[in-house]
């Protein structure tokens, strides 16, 4: 049946268990699946390429499964010089080159880790502790925040982005670990720093940065004069009018604050807008929504998937990138999602994991060079059983090669006290992380 055409594109929102993929529209080198191609086997591999891929190449000779009954669209690829293929993807490539080429104006240096994840735990830790009582202490007050309490958010800010900028790891990770008891200073917090990893990756001026990270933190403002009714029932693809109101009560009050960096208030003011317009308060659109901004809005969304306030609601990271990539062109520019999941990585930092034996862990840090090679915190075993205190693994040490990641999969899996468990890894008499590699 397929003798003459035994290569077909697909969108990668239709990938189905079965289907063999032997081509992506992107490097092989870029992702963690062999080069070779591979056949697909679970709903996780789909949920990865959906998050990085706008559409791959099935092979159908190789393929257990073709839904050509299905009415799902198959275009012939058979003959890679067919014109109309492409203009297609030329013009794909003119509208990301342009996209990069925007956001790259606003890349200043390049930062390299300079402090090891070990040495800058305990940093982070302080700074997150000080971050998280400065909050806290204000949204008890129903944001009735004084001169006082924007100079010790700003100074916290600083610190923040100081600690990412040396080890974006540790931050993320100390703040995943305190976000299971579900408050909105944690949820707060866990947006942040997101937000801080992800600008911090974008290459933009330290000033910046802190700028982001003040933007964020004052946005709890609002949320916190808002009933917990409507923070429960709030959903990122559906925002009711009584949410909105959070906006207009964050600007009103920041207002007040004449020391407050314009570009501060600015991002707050645009951080609701849509890439395609459909947003508030002001319908704008693509390049006219400020940078900062949008990666407000693009964090906020993100971490709502996968560190909501209500903790039964988390979906595994992969879900969460896969659902930001789906909204590329609608909430978010094309090229600022690209740059969003080379940040946060297949498996971002804090987030959970099912191994190929059946144990399940935290990531703890990030190996760039080897995606799927990572440190874990275990904390349920092969049996299913939770471990009393968690278990470190690296698995770039050979003596856990047959040891690889299967999925992402959400926080829901495990309780808030086994998450909160993993503070006893900041221990450092028992010296737990003299293994980790140095950098």
């Amino acid at each position: 049946m397929y003798s003459e055409l035994t290569t077909k594109r697909i969108q990668a929102f239709n990938l189905q268990k079965g289907m063999f993929v032997s081509k992506l529209d992107m490097p092989w080198s870029a992702t963690a699946f062999p080069i070779q191609g591979f056949l697909i086997e679970t709903n996780e591999q789909i949920d990865q390429l959906t998050s990085m891929c706008q559409h791959v190449f099935i092979d159908l000779r190789l393929s257990k499964h073709i839904p050509y009954e299905h009415n799902i669209k198959l275009d012939i690829v058979s003959k890679p010089t067919c014109n109309n293929l492409a203009t297609r993807i030329n013009e794909q490539r003119k509208k990301q080159i342009k996209a990069n080429s925007r956001i790259e104006k606003f890349r200043f240096t390049n930062y390299e880790i300079v402090s090891s994840f070990s040495r800058e735990i305990g940093p982070a830790k302080a700074v997150y502790d000080e971050a998280a009582i400065t909050l806290s202490d204000i949204i008890k007050r129903r944001a009735e925040i004084n001169k006082g309490d924007m100079q010790a958010l700003k100074a916290v800010s600083v610190k923040m982005v100081r600690s990412a900028l040396n080890n974006p790891d540790a931050l993320n990770w100390v703040a995943k670990i305190n976000s299971s008891y579900k408050s909105l200073f944690q949820y707060a917090l866990s947006t942040t720093i997101t937000g801080v990893i992800f600008a911090r990756h974008l290459g933009l001026e330290q000033r910046k940065i802190e700028f982001l990270t003040l933007s964020l933190l004052l946005r709890t403002i609002g949320l916190s004069k808002l009933k917990k009714s409507e923070l429960v029932k709030y959903s990122p693809d559906n925002i009711s009018d009584n949410y909105k109101r959070h906006l207009f009560m964050t600007l009103n009050k920041v207002a007040t604050f004449k020391s407050l960096p314009s570009s501060v208030y600015n991002t707050l003011e645009n951080h609701c807008e849509n890439a395609d317009g459909s947003g508030f308060p002001g319908k704008k659109s693509g390049h006219k929504i400020p940078m900062l901004s949008q990666i407000v809005r693009l964090v906020v969304y993100y971490d709502e998937l996968v560190n909501p306030l209500v903790a039964a609601r988390a979906i595994s990271a992969s879900k969460a990138i896969s659902k930001v990539n789906a909204k590329v062109g609608c909430y978010f520019e094309a090229g600022l999602v690209e740059k969003f999941v080379q940040a946060v990585g297949i498996y971002p930092t804090g987030s959970f994991v099912e191994l190929s034996d059946s144990s399940i862990g935290m990531v703890m840090e990030q190996n760039p060079a080897k995606r799927l090679r990572t440190n874990l915190a275990i904390l349920k075993n092969a049996q299913g059983v939770n471990l009393d205190e968690p278990i470190i693994v690296d698995l770039a040490d050979k003596k856990f090669e047959n040891l690889v990641i299967k999925q992402s999969v959400p926080s829901t899996l495990l309780t808030p006290e086994q998450i909160v468990s993993c503070k006893t890894l900041f221990q450092p008499k028992k010296k737990r992380f003299s293994f980790l590699r140095r950098k």
